[in-house]
């Protein structure tokens, strides 16, 4: 009961995710059709598990895969899930580098999608399962980092008929301490 009371408390504010500003985002970051993006990112928005702040392990996965993919240079042999998780990262480094500004939700996963297509077509995996599943990936992963990261200065309810989404803030803060929600000392580690 207590840990449900200080999660409210420590939640600042609520920002839509809307998925046609994401498609948007995603479609102009990767010249592909917006439909492309639209069409994963509904089935993305349904799955509450992705409106989660990234777990610990999760943050590990994503350092490791954009190191690999984006240091190393080992895209070809990377799973889509790698490139989802390394564009997710990629498009959170883009959005805040030297700013100290946090995108807005569509903005990162829109971005983190253009990415995950971008990386797909020089890896020439592009189409198919693949491609779904890195997309998704990526997208799901960008929610969860936004979740984790975020700072917003806007409002809204849980969603809405326009396709939006409600995302929490948490404004780095470990909600979910005890149960493996990514800190603010280890998400520092990604940036």
């Amino acid at each position: 009961m207590n840990r449900t009371i200080t999660k409210l408390r420590l939640k600042r504010q609520v920002k839509c995710l809307d998925v046609n500003e994401a498609a948007n985002y995603a479609a102009h970051q990767s010249e592909e059709e917006h439909s492309l993006f639209s069409s994963v990112l509904s089935t993305v928005v349904d799955d509450d598990n992705n409106k989660r702040p990234a777990l610990d392990q999760e943050a590990n996965e994503m350092a490791i895969a954009h190191d690999r993919i984006y240091n190393q240079g080992c895209l070809s042999q990377a799973s889509p899930a790698d490139i989802g998780k390394a564009a997710a990262l990629q498009a959170h480094k883009m959005t805040t580098s030297g700013t100290g500004c946090i995108p807005g939700s569509s903005e990162l996963i829109g971005l983190a999608m253009g990415e995950a297509m971008k990386l797909l077509k020089d890896a020439g995996g592009a189409g198919g399962e693949n491609q779904n599943e890195a997309l998704r990936v990526a997208a799901a992963t960008a929610m969860r980092l936004y979740v984790s990261k975020g700072r917003g200065s806007q409002s809204s309810g849980a969603g809405g008929t326009n396709g939006s989404v409600g995302l929490a803030y948490t404004d780095g803060l470990d909600t979910n301490a005890g149960s493996g929600g990514i800190n603010a000392a280890m998400l520092s580690k990604l940036m």
